[in-house]
């Protein structure tokens, strides 16, 4: 079993920059220009979710250099949004979405049936993500 790569703090920041400027306002992205979340945000959110970084929320100013309590940090994740995947069509009407919970549970669900959903804590979608990465489909 090879150890995880860790991505600097440098790319983790350009990740959450790419998030704050693609993010979709009126039912599009203000870059791109696309319907929906854009190719660059999905990218950016899928490596931000892959490195286990998305539950700890964008960088902290560079005036603060402690990182807020863990505890903190969870109770910023009360509102829950669903991303989709990024191998689907913004138009189309079945895809993947996930969302992260206040207690960092992962919720997915088929944009058809939004009242279907199956949560997954912690050590379960990082057993998933694992298996994705190694190349094992379902």
């Amino acid at each position: 079993m090879s150890a995880a790569l860790t991505p600097s703090a440098a790319l983790a920041g350009h990740w959450w920059q790419t998030i704050t400027t693609h993010q979709a306002v009126d039912g599009r992205c203000p870059r791109c220009d696309t319907r929906g979340r854009c190719w660059s945000w999905a990218y950016a959110f899928g490596q931000l979710v892959a490195h286990d970084l998305w539950h700890l929320g964008p960088p902290l100013p560079d005036d603060r250099p402690h990182r807020r309590p863990a505890e903190e940090r969870r109770n910023t994740l009360m509102q829950i949004t669903f991303v989709r995947s990024n191998r689907c069509d913004v138009s189309s009407p079945n895809c993947v979405e996930v969302a992260i919970d206040a207690n960092l549970n992962r919720i997915v669900r088929n944009s058809q049936r939004p009242d279907e959903q199956v949560t997954f804590d912690e050590d379960e979608w990082s057993t998933f993500v694992a298996s994705v990465q190694a190349g094992q489909t379902f």
